[in-house]
């Protein structure tokens, strides 16, 4: 170990431009050495953007400069810091890791963990255009839109990949490199549940992010019952300027569910809640079946409820119907990316409806005396129970090829890392339609211009 070297670095805070920022510097990473340290404040502000460190103590901790298990890397003290959108305006924002001159290992020896997402290669993100003259290479960690005051706050962790042999390769090296915020003003556009189909002209050709939040099915206020809440959808895409994009908002089920939770219903407890999805073609999921192309992102409806709690929508697998109380055993499955959930007949031979969900459509619940609940609606909708049930949840949909960088997110679902399912199961359910989380009560979308 008599040849080890120890190479410190001061860590720089450079003021960005007009909203091109940076923050955290100088990080070295070698096999069995260096060193690092930090002198100046971490605080650095610009035109429309802020960013500060939670806790100027705590920088990226690097007391294990060897390969270590993404196990032991998860758990390393962050690197924490909030972004803030301090004008008026939207901003679309990129958070980037940018690679400083000097560096000399290579990105794809390198993990990352951003919150609680899981350990990433630094070499498999997207690369993108540097910010800082001397830095040789950009990877975007991710991006995001703040409307005007909104802030969010980010923990970051790197380390050295476990997998990394002792060679020439990765001996001897340094890591140097830089969190670098970018962003532009933008155009957030709002879709609120109307009941009716809403039409998004495309105002200017370029890049949109377009979010989708499907709608809670209805809830058995006399029972108790609990309708599963939304899913969320989003992704980007290219769109020209003229082209008239339809939109149509889930309702919730404890409404009547448009779009696919069978408003049409009326001899239900409680409806599924409606999908919501954004297409190139006017119309209701449910009639978009030969259009499927045309069919651009669904976020699907949570399934109804008597006496138990419906099952979560969206996903590439709605969620079944879950217990709420002992004695009523009737849990119906979710929607699938090729096929409706199987529901729960009536235990005579008055079945009058369809307790399957379909495309598009959630399964409509029956009984003798009364309606059972319904599944919500979805890319395929969940299926439907028998009285005093949880019906399923309906799925959603992110695989039209036209979508880039999306993902799903539902609550407490299942999850799959193929890039047209992608779903991240989640434990936030809000009123307000929030990012990368679950959606109570109707649904609601929005598409923001990048540039």
């Amino acid at each position: 170990m008599s040849n080890i070297k120890t190479n410190k670095k001061i860590i720089l805070i450079t003021l960005g431009i007009l909203l091109i920022l940076s923050l955290l510097v100088g990080v070295s990473y070698a096999y069995y050495m260096v060193t690092h340290s930090q002198t100046n404040s971490n605080i650095v502000k610009s035109t429309c953007i802020s960013l500060s460190l939670t806790n100027e103590q705590n920088d990226i901790s690097l007391d294990k400069q060897y390969p270590i298990s993404d196990e032991d890397g998860a758990s390393l003290t962050p690197y924490s810091f909030t972004i803030t959108n301090t004008c008026r305006n939207a901003i679309s924002y990129n958070l980037n890791l940018e690679m400083l001159e000097g560096t000399t290992l290579d990105s794809k020896y390198v993990k990352t963990m951003l919150n609680t997402r899981g350990a990433v290669n630094l070499a498999t993100l997207d690369t993108t255009d540097t910010s800082i003259n001397t830095s040789s290479e950009a990877r975007t960690l991710t991006t995001g839109v703040l409307s005007s005051e909104e802030s969010i706050n980010y923990e970051f962790r790197m380390w050295m990949d476990g997998s990394t042999e002792a060679d020439t390769n990765s001996m001897n090296k340094e890591f140097l490199a830089k969190i670098v915020v970018t962003g532009v003003p933008t155009k957030v556009y709002n879709f609120d549940y109307t009941g009716t189909e809403q039409v998004f002209t495309v105002p200017q050709t370029g890049k949109y992010k377009i979010e989708t939040w499907g709608a809670q099915g209805g809830s058995d206020t006399y029972w108790g019952g609990q309708g599963g809440v939304g899913g969320y959808s989003k992704g980007y895409i290219n769109l020209a300027r003229g082209e008239e994009i339809y939109i149509n908002i889930g309702g919730n089920g404890q409404y009547g569910g448009y779009n696919g939770g069978n408003e049409l219903n009326d001899k239900r407890d409680a409806s599924g809640g409606g999908a919501t999805h954004i297409s190139k073609t006017s119309g209701l999921l449910s009639s978009l079946v030969e259009q499927i192309s045309k069919i651009l992102i669904v976020s699907g409806g949570g399934g109804g409820a008597e006496r138990q709690l419906g099952g979560s929508g969206g996903g590439y697998i709605g969620n079944t119907g879950k217990k709420l109380v002992d004695g009523y055993n009737y849990f119906s499955t979710g929607g699938t990316q090729n096929r409706g959930g199987t529901g729960i007949q009536s235990d005579s031979n008055l079945a009058i409806y369809d307790v399957n969900g379909k495309f598009g459509q959630g399964g409509m619940g029956n009984s003798d005396t009364d309606s059972g609940p319904d599944g919500g609606g979805g890319f395929f909708g969940g299926g439907a129970a028998t009285w005093a049930g949880g019906a399923g949840g309906g799925s959603g949909y992110i695989g039209n090829p036209l979508l880039t960088n999306k993902v799903m997110y539902c609550y407490n679902c299942e999850e799959s890392s193929e890039e047209s399912t992608k779903t991240i199961s989640t434990t936030c359910s809000e009123e307000t339609p929030t990012e990368n989380c679950a959606k109570k009560g109707n649904g609601y979308a929005r598409i923001t211009y990048i540039g």
